[in-house]
């Protein structure tokens, strides 16, 4: 994502926060808490194949959008999501298949590496 998108999305975030509003549809939020900077996101499908990344300072906006499903989220059979470190190293791996990423939703990502779903 480039920096225009990276302001358009932070900027959307704050906004549907302070007015309280949904997020848009077919987006889903993964805001970065680690005070780590330089973070990847990549969404694997179960072969390994990537389907989108980008990079992750305070917030990265997931595309959950489908053509086809009347759900929006990635789910067990589209695989599963990593955060990768600077140097690499997988800070945190998550199986779709434990727990779907939907439309709307706002997921923190902790220093100690844990995700964790708003309610």
């Amino acid at each position: 994502m480039n920096r225009h998108g990276v302001a358009l999305t932070v900027t959307c975030l704050a906004v549907t926060l302070l007015s309280a509003c949904e997020p848009v549809g077919g987006q889903a939020f993964l805001l970065n808490e680690t005070g780590e900077q330089g973070l990847t996101v990549e969404v694997h499908r179960p072969d390994g194949h990537i389907l989108e990344d980008g990079l992750v300072e305070e917030v990265y906006s997931f595309d959950t959008q489908w053509t086809n499903r009347q759900l929006q989220c990635y789910v067990a059979t589209d695989g599963y999501l990593q955060v990768i470190r600077r140097d690499g190293t997988v800070l945190v791996r998550h199986e779709f298949a434990d727990r779907p990423v939907c439309e709307k939703e706002e997921i923190t990502l902790g220093a100690d590496g844990e995700l964790v779903w708003a309610d």
